[in-house]
This record gives structure tokens, sequence and C-alpha cells, in this order.
């Protein structure tokens, strides 16, 4: 099953290029740590069949599949002044989508 969002009538974007623009955007210009459970809230807005047709096992599966091929690191959070994840769900909140 490959996940699609749909932009506008025409135009259908894979999820995977949405998360991954997504997780760049975070990364680069806004200096946010991207941890599996932010990109688990992000897919879910972006297609939310990736939560209502899979399990949550199936859900992680396909984003540790995503980070692989995409070669992303997985990121920690390991410090007091990296944002926790109910900034990061703010911050989704706000972004593009």
């Amino acid at each position: 099953m490959r996940c699609e969002v749909q932009d506008s009538p025409n135009h259908a974007v894979p999820l995977g290029e949405r998360l991954l623009e997504w997780v760049t955007d975070m990364r680069r210009n806004r200096s946010r740590c991207v941890t599996t459970e932010c990109l688990m809230i992000m897919g879910a807005r972006f297609e939310p069949r990736l939560l209502s047709d899979r399990s949550e096992r199936a859900a992680s599966e396909y984003l540790r599949r995503f980070h692989l091929r995409n070669r992303l690191s997985v990121r920690r959070i390991t410090h007091r002044g990296t944002n926790q994840r109910s900034e990061m769900e703010n911050v989704a909140s706000h972004s593009k989508g």
C-alpha cells in the first residue's frame, strides 16, 4: 500500500516525500530535533490512513524504513535545551499542511 496525500484534486504527493520535506525544514530552518514520535504525529496529520489502516507497530516499521530509505539518523532528545515532544506538537500544528 502506497500512502499519498492529496494537495489538490489532480496532484498526489507521496507521504514519504512530504515527511522528508517536513524533516528537512525542521532540521535546517528551525533547528528542531525530529524524533520518531514527531514523525508519527506528522505522518498521521499528512495521511490519516497511516494509523487508521495499520497497527501502531506497522506504522512504526513504515517510519523505520522511511529513516533507512532517506538515510536519516534517529534523533533523540538528550538534554534540556532540546524541545520536548509537546512543543513539537505545537510546531506541527503551525507548520504547513
